[in-house]
This record gives C-alpha cells, structure tokens and sequence, in this order.
C-alpha cells in the first residue's frame, strides 16, 4: 500500500490523538503511517521504527476499524534532533505544522512553501480556522493556506 493510501486509511478511522509532549513546542512534526498490532495500544516515546527519532504523538482508531492482516494503520508523530533544534531547513518531507494536527483530518505537508521559516505556535489557531474556511478536510497544497501579511 502507498504511503498517501496507507495515510488516508488512517485517517478515517481516528478516533483520538494521544501526545507524549506538547507538540507545540516543535517548530514542525513528521507525520507517518505505521502498521501496529493494535488500534490503541500506545506507542513508545523511542520506538524502534522511527529511525533515532522521538515519538511525540500517535492516533488512537475507533472500535471497528478495518486491520491489514491483524494491523492497523495509524498516524504517528515525531522528530528528529535536528527537526528539534530547527537546524533543519527546509523541513523533512513528511513535516506538518503541529497546529494543525486533528483527529480525523490528513494534516497537509509544509514542503516547498515557504510558512516554516518565521511560523509559530501563536499561528495554529489562524492555520486550523483557514483550513475549516476552505473545506479542506483532505490533504492539499499547504500555499493555499498562507498566513496574513504581517502589519
């Protein structure tokens, strides 16, 4: 399965979000699908899969969602050191503004788009009520939620 299929898969069966940290106090998150055993089973801060990185975040799934041969795609969210300390520029690929971050809703990407350099956490509330503006309960093309010019 592709990873956006795998993504939306997941998605849809959300139930809730469960944060280790504050994922605001991130300048982006990774945001990845993962095959687990279980819908709600959580999922360690330094899980193995994530390559060196630290889990910040992961979806719990609804009862009666569909498993793939008795695993269940969910979405997870975490970092790398440099994602961390903002070394990283531009962002990973799979980074999405922690704001933005719902159950239920594929968080669009930030690659390519020029809101990391100067975001901040005080913009999640602006980003999430642009989002519910557009209609945009799918994921799409992060330019179309630029931010407000600044004064």
């Amino acid at each position: 399965m592709e990873t956006m299929d795998r993504l939306k898969l997941a998605v849809e069966q959300e139930q809730a979000l469960v944060w280790h940290d504050d994922p605001l106090r991130y300048p982006y998150l990774r945001q990845t699908a993962k095959l687990t055993p279980s819908r709600t089973r959580p999922i360690g801060r330094g899980d193995s899969w994530s390559r060196g990185g630290r889990v910040v975040g992961y979806a719990t799934l609804v009862p009666r969602a569909p498993s793939q041969n008795n695993y269940w795609a969910r979405r997870v969210f975490w970092c790398k050191q440099a994602d961390r300390d903002g070394s990283r520029i531009p962002p990973a690929r799979e980074a999405v503004h922690p704001g933005a971050i719902e159950p239920g809703i594929l968080t669009p990407w930030l690659a390519d788009d020029d809101l990391l350099g100067d975001f901040d956490p005080l913009m999640s509330a602006w980003l999430v009520a642009r989002r519910r503006e557009l209609g945009l309960g799918e994921g799409c093309a992060v330019s179309s939620l630029r931010r407000p010019p600044r004064t």
